[in-house]
């Protein structure tokens, strides 16, 4: 714990809260020239949404985050990985059916993922500093609390917690670069860290025998690794299907291959490199 001496006084505090509620206003109007931020992105939401699509997705996500929050908190007699895998499942039921090109809503989910990144961003940025320079009442309760039920090691919290973020960042990315939803490209993320990842967790945790690597603590079996591989492959055989993509199977294939050894070779930061790499891979010619 930061002794008191080091706490940042109300002032510093202040400013400090200021800069970061100011930071989005500033950027946009530098980038746009006019406006509001918060004003835009609203109006924006009502003018491309109609009121009961909103209120049907805002249910559904609502349902769908109390449900996984559930899983977490109250299935305490379940491995820590299996738990955090009920986010990764949920990031399946609540965008993949916003992504399908006859929902058009795919531009609104990549507003709507650059929004949560930036309440992410925020919310982590003020639980260290109230974590390590404030009062502590904020940051350090919200920090035990994602030790517990995010992070691997949850006996350590470290200055940056960024497993929630990457899980965001990993389905986020493919959308932000291709907006074409009837590519694999945009599904890259569903795919690889939605589905294969939780999938490799879940089996290799469950029924795995067979270790890749000597070093224990690498914990990837080669039961999980072929979990990645065939579930990655069905479900963007399934998706190609959905949207009309022309990738070949063989391709297809191919990728989810590749990607499990990826996984299976990587020992953090598996949700930023897997979609990355299913994405080069579908969308090479």
């Amino acid at each position: 714990l930061v002794s008191g001496s080091s706490r940042a006084g109300p002032w510093t505090r202040a400013i400090v809260i200021a800069s970061a509620l100011a930071a989005p206003e500033l950027s946009y109007r530098i980038v746009t020239g006019s406006g509001n931020v918060f004003s835009a992105l609203i109006t924006y939401v009502l003018t491309t949404t109609q009121t009961t699509e909103l209120l049907a997705l805002s249910t559904r996500w609502a349902t769908a985050l109390c449900a996984a929050f559930g899983t977490a908190v109250t299935a305490r007699s379940a491995p820590l990985t299996i738990r955090r895998k009920a986010f990764h499942f949920l990031s399946v039921f609540m965008f993949a059916p916003l992504l399908l090109p006859s929902s058009h809503h795919g531009e609104l989910l990549r507003v709507a993922f650059t929004v949560a990144f930036a309440l992410f961003a925020f919310i982590e940025f003020a639980r260290v500093y109230d974590a390590f320079y404030g009062v502590g009442s904020f940051g350090w309760p919200l920090s035990f609390f994602l030790a517990e039920h995010f992070v691997p090691q949850p006996d350590v919290v470290s200055l940056i917690i960024t497993d929630h973020i990457s899980l965001l960042i990993g389905i986020a990315l493919p959308t932000w670069l291709s907006a074409d939803t009837s590519s694999l490209v945009a599904w890259a993320g569903i795919l690889t860290v939605g589905v294969g990842d939780s999938l490799a967790s879940i089996v290799g945790t469950a029924f795995g025998r067979r270790r890749l690597f000597a070093d224990k603590r690498h914990g990837k079996t080669l039961e999980g690794a072929c979990a990645f591989a065939i579930s990655t492959f069905i479900a963007a055989s399934y998706v190609a299907a959905c949207v009309g993509s022309d990738v070949s199977t063989a391709r297809i294939l191919f990728a989810s291959v590749a990607s499990a050894v990826v996984e299976a070779s990587c020992v953090g930061g598996d949700n930023y490199i897997l979609p990355l790499v299913f994405a080069a891979l579908v969308a090479a010619r």
